[in-house]
């Protein structure tokens, strides 16, 4: 009986929420008299409990003539055609709906309406309407121009990783690629003048000018990524967030951000008028890390210090409050609040970018030496997915790969 509770408990996480339209939250190594574990724990679950929720809902989706919802991707409970039952309604969390054409639409406008009929945290019972009015076209250009990137990649990740769940994951890595070269194949062959047959660049619309980029981070993502030393849990926890994220936490959890803190622009970790002003955002690539550099990196879910191991000790006095380089430990990591400038602008952009990634779970700080621990250094390292690893080629690799499938392949 252990052994087929232990083989089911990776499982039974993303199993109950997927059902009862819950959250789930993850906690690998947890020891309570770490700091930063007790710390983060109290947040999420004080944040929980906080939290205003919606209960004993059911979400119908209904829209014009010639047009159905073909499948539901989130935590809920399919009851009929078009009804979800979600025992419970979080905050945070997003829903993806796929429609499909089944007759001529002879209309110029199709309309969408979502209710939902729930009750408040505070036992009112109420109905909350979204309707949503498209025009119609039979121009394709049209279509692509009005492509939104951001939701396409939700849609991808919420299919890519259903796909993973009933089949190989070298499958559902296959699907995803394919239909991105579908995407930008039939761009380049109808609405372009390359039509088919090779071309020496690959053609993209400039509002899908991210969505390469963004496929190849989910490819190289922790929950999709072909790897035999990624441990289940982590996986399976990835894949739920990847289901259930909103897009405004989702796309960061897939491309990461990432600054240079030794060489910020003075204004960096000041206050303006708009709030505390963070550093540029640079390219995903280690190319970018210098050996005297101190570096932050962030996914909405943990974030990173790297620290090079050339790095001056008078930074290491200013942000660690040690001597030098040498007298850092990795792993998690609550940065002192120090009394000099670097010290408190930096507290103030890793403050601002947990209050932009707002939601039920809190950011842990990792501080990651160059030549520190190995498993660390490469958890740090994946997340700069413009990079070749062993199993996924670079960014260019992957965009050269695209043109090639592209040109290969009749549309």
């Amino acid at each position: 009986m252990h052994k087929l509770i232990a083989k089911l408990r990776p499982r039974l996480p993303g199993c109950i929420p997927r059902y009862t339209g819950g959250q789930t939250y993850f906690y690998p190594a947890f020891n309570a008299s770490r700091t930063e574990d007790a710390f983060k724990f109290a947040h999420e679950f004080s944040e929980h409990l906080a939290q205003q929720i919606a209960l004993e809902a059911v979400m119908r989706v209904r829209a014009s003539k010639g047009l159905r919802m073909t499948s539901f991707h989130g935590n809920f409970f399919v009851r009929s055609t078009d009804l979800l039952a979600l025992p419970a309604v979080p905050r945070d969390q997003g829903y993806v709906i796929e429609v499909s054409i089944e007759e001529n639409i002879n209309t110029n406008v199709v309309c969408f309406q979502t209710a939902v009929l729930h009750t408040t945290c505070y036992g009112e019972r109420r109905i909350r309407v979204l309707t949503l009015c498209l025009p119609v076209t039979n121009n394709l250009s049209e279509v692509y121009a009005s492509a939104d990137q951001i939701a396409i990649t939700t849609l991808l990740a919420n299919k890519t990783v259903e796909r993973a769940l009933v089949s190989r994951l070298e499958d559902a890595r296959d699907a995803l690629t394919n239909k991105v070269v579908d995407i930008l194949g039939i761009y380049k062959s109808a609405l372009t003048g390359a039509g088919v047959g090779n071309t020496p660049q690959l053609f993209v619309p400039d509002n899908l000018k991210l969505l390469p980029l963004l496929a190849l981070g989910l490819l190289k993502h922790v929950g999709l990524r072909q790897s035999t030393q990624i441990p289940t849990d982590l996986r399976s926890n990835a894949m739920n967030l990847l289901k259930t994220m909103p897009v405004e936490l989702l796309v960061p959890y897939i491309h990461p951000r990432f600054y240079s803190l030794h060489n910020m622009p003075q204004e960096a970790g000041t206050v303006g008028s708009d709030g505390v002003i963070l550093p540029p955002v640079m390219n995903l690539t280690s190319e970018k890390l210098e050996r005297h550099g101190c570096y932050l990196l962030e996914d909405g879910q943990n974030m990173f210090l790297w620290v090079g191991r050339e790095v001056v000790p008078q930074l290491c006095v200013d942000l660690f409050d040690s001597p030098s380089y040498d007298g850092l430990r990795g792993g998690k990591f609550t940065l002192p609040t120090l009394d000099n400038s670097f010290s408190q602008r930096v507290n103030l952009i890793i403050g601002k970018i947990r209050e932009m990634r707002r939601g039920p779970y809190y950011p842990v700080l990792y501080l990651v030496k160059e030549d520190g621990e190995p498993a660390l250094r490469l958890w740090f390292l994946s997340h700069l997915i413009e990079d070749r690893t062993d199993t996924v080629m670079s960014y260019y690799q992957w965009l050269g790969h695209l043109k090639d499938r592209v040109n290969s392949t009749s549309f």
